[in-house]
């Protein structure tokens, strides 16, 4: 009885959205919106989760089908139970393959959105460190100047010092 309630809670939180309404964030804390989300989402996974999945548990539930229908009925033409069992099973599985496929597409798009969040951060670090090590060459040709001034005031006033002690005045 335990395993219904936890399938009813997985099935409750795959088909109301909850895991849309969970905030994602990307490595830096920043929040990963919808929109983003959106843009960079395709139905690739969709697709072909919903059609393999169809195909599988059509081939799975028309197996179970047959199975259930030879334990029923002897030699009968009744075919009901096998076909119900397909239709149930192939819909199920086909709804449970897509909501897989769907969620997969979800969550490959917040990868897309992290990389392209960190190409971004990587171009702005690179540009960061290029003003950085321009920064640094510009302070040691400043201090070079500088240095090269002081120089220059030592002599200026060395020899104004000579000038005020020579003998000519």
């Amino acid at each position: 009885m335990r395993c219904v309630y936890v399938l009813l809670c997985v099935m409750g939180f795959i088909f109301t959205n909850c895991a849309k309404r969970i905030p994602v964030y990307d490595d830096t804390g920043i929040q990963i919106t919808e929109q983003e989300i959106n843009h960079y989402k395709k139905n690739k996974n969709f697709v072909l989760y919903s059609i393999g999945g169809g195909a599988l548990s059509f081939g799975a539930s028309f197996f179970l089908g047959t199975l259930i229908e030879r334990g029923v009925s002897d030699n009968s033409d009744n075919t009901s139970a096998l076909w119900i069992t397909t239709a149930a099973g192939t819909g199920l599985g086909t709804v449970l393959f897509a909501a897989w496929g769907k969620q997969r597409d979800r969550n490959q798009a917040i990868e897309l959105v992290k990389e392209m969040r960190e190409i971004k951060l990587e171009k702005k670090l690179a540009q960061e460190k290029k003003r950085r090590e321009r920064l640094e060459a510009e302070k040691k040709a400043l201090e070079a100047e500088r240095e090269r001034l002081e120089k220059e005031r030592a002599k200026l006033i060395e020899k104004i010092k000579k000038k005020k002690h020579s003998p000519e005045n």
